[in-house]
């Protein structure tokens, strides 16, 4: 069954589920420009809204899909175009002239500000209106983590609509989804993706609102603690590490020439470090991103979340500056 709404708030067991609504809303053939650094579920979701979508390198300075790669092609394909702007670990740069520049030139585009790895906000004001979707997430590992869950405000300005699908939801299929693409990128080896019930697309068991208080309620400790364990990270870890204080708000990130030793000795000492995101060319899209893979040759990003503690986050930065090699030694 289809639902059509026609709101500003929507809210979702995932924002997976958003997004996938969002995109099977939209009653015209379409090419989305999406940034190769981006999550593996992300174009998972595409390829089962059956949209079309081409990646595209990201810029050296913000690590956000590379602007003027996405002038040039629409340049030559300005019809029918969406772009998905993801804010590389949680990046919350002001490029609002640059959708304005967007919107103005190509009246027709679609954009999407994915700010999943961002801190939540309920703040309008503070959502571009050239956006026709702003997009949260309180998923697992997300700024404020609540283990489910995702809501987006729908720029109804731009005539948007929304269409709330229902389907069948199996937990084995979403961990077989995960298990194959894991797999791809280990190998780095072409992902032909299977369509499956791995999306939940089920309502929340609750009201939005009580949702949206339980977000509300979470941005206190987690600004308290991320805030806490960076001061730590930053007071331990040489700033030539360091990928940047405006990166550092999903996880405090550093770029290293020996990522794998790093990773491995804070795993070994019982500690947890990860390595996101990594380019998804050459395993969901054939083309070209040495920005994207750059940055993956190098990042390690440390948790700043309620699983590490403050001496465990002091143990950690021991670790990496005794571990560590510069990327230009």
């Amino acid at each position: 069954m289809k639902r059509w709404l026609k709101v500003m708030w929507i809210s979702a067991r995932r924002a997976s589920a958003i997004l996938y609504n969002y995109l099977c809303s939209i009653p015209e053939p379409i090419k989305f420009l999406i940034p190769a650094n981006v999550c593996p579920i992300v174009l998972a979701t595409f390829e089962k809204a059956r949209i079309e979508y081409e990646l595209v390198d990201i810029g050296e300075d913000n690590l956000c899909i590379n602007a003027k790669l996405v002038e040039n092609f629409l340049k030559k394909e300005s019809e029918s175009v969406g772009i998905l702007y993801v804010r590389t670990f949680g990046y919350l740069e002001d490029i609002e002239s640059w959708f304005q520049f967007l919107k103005s030139g190509y009246p027709g585009v679609r954009i999407i500000d994915d700010r999943c790895l961002c801190k939540p906000s309920f703040d309008e004001s503070r959502f571009s209106r050239y956006c026709d979707l702003t997009l949260f997430s309180t998923g697992y590992s997300k700024y404020v983590e609540l283990g489910f869950g995702g809501y987006a405000w729908i720029n109804d300005e731009n005539g948007a609509e929304y269409k709330s699908n229902d389907a069948r939801f199996n937990e084995k299929d979403h961990e077989q989804l995960v298990s194959r693409f894991n797999h791809a990128i280990n190998r780095r080896c072409l992902f032909e993706y299977e369509d499956s019930d791995w999306l939940d697309l089920k309502s929340l068991d609750y009201p939005s609102t009580e949702y949206f208080d339980l977000v509300r309620s979470g941005l206190e400790f987690s600004d308290r603690h991320k805030k806490s364990l960076n001061r730590i990270y930053e007071s331990s870890i040489p700033e030539n590490y360091w990928l940047g204080i405006k990166f550092n708000d999903w996880r405090f990130s550093i770029l290293v020439a020996n990522k794998e030793e790093v990773i491995k000795k804070i795993f070994d000492s019982g500690f947890f470090a990860s390595s996101h995101y990594a380019s998804m060319v050459g395993i969901f899209r054939d083309g070209s991103a040495p920005e994207a893979q750059r940055v993956h040759n190098g990042i390690v990003n440390l948790f700043n979340d309620q699983r590490v503690s403050s001496e465990q986050a002091e143990l950690i930065a021991n670790i990496v500056r005794k571990v560590s090699v510069p990327i230009n030694d």
